[in-house]
């Protein structure tokens, strides 16, 4: 009778220590190495996106308090999909236990980094600017005030903006009409080069 009982005991503790690991991140076949973590990070979040953050608990909290979390270096983002919406979850990894852990973290707090100091601008005045397009016309703080400036920045050797600037051109084609919107790309390399483009 005691044997059946303990044989009872250990398959529920083994049954729920079974479940409890289900949900923990070190389980998610993206973990595996970091590459597979990068891939899945890049296919799959983006901190600059519209998403609704969750603490490790799944409470809602403030973005800000999201993008800090992860510059601590000790959570990473999981994305959920509920009801049509889009949720970032936090979920703590143990950097101690592995270089790859550590790697994935460290990325994480960049990307978050980034993005926290974007946020930081919110609400603020746009900074005093000047730019000449290469057919001579300029476009400053004044002669775009009360407009949507939409920027983009590139340059020549960079394949992901070079990529992207058939889907971009069709999208200043689409809001042409709109006087309201002004696009502007801004180019890092020189003129000349630019040109020859």
């Amino acid at each position: 009778m005691r044997f059946i009982k303990s044989y009872r005991y250990l398959s529920l503790v083994l049954y729920l220590s079974f479940l409890g690991c289900e949900n923990k991140p070190q389980n998610y076949p993206f973990l595996k190495d970091f590459m597979s973590y990068l891939t899945y990070f890049n296919q799959n979040t983006g901190l600059s996106a519209d998403f609704i953050p969750l603490d490790e608990q799944g409470n809602q909290m403030q973005r800000m308090y999201f993008l800090k979390a992860l510059t601590q270096r000790q959570y990473i983002p999981i994305r959920e999909e509920k009801n049509g919406k889009v949720y970032y979850k936090l979920y703590r990894l143990d950097k101690e236990k592995s270089t790859i852990n550590d790697r994935i973290l460290t990325t994480v707090a960049q990307f978050a980094e980034i993005e926290e100091n974007f946020m930081s601008y919110e609400g603020k005045p746009f900074p005093t600017f000047k730019v000449l397009d290469l057919e001579g016309n300029q476009y400053d703080n004044q002669n775009t005030q009360g407009k949507i400036l939409v920027l983009k920045t590139w340059f020549i050797r960079c394949h992901a903006c070079v990529e992207e600037m058939p889907a971009m051109n069709k999208m200043v084609k689409a809001f042409d009409h709109r006087k309201d919107i002004v696009f502007l790309s801004l180019a890092l390399d020189n003129e000349k080069n630019s040109r020859s483009f």
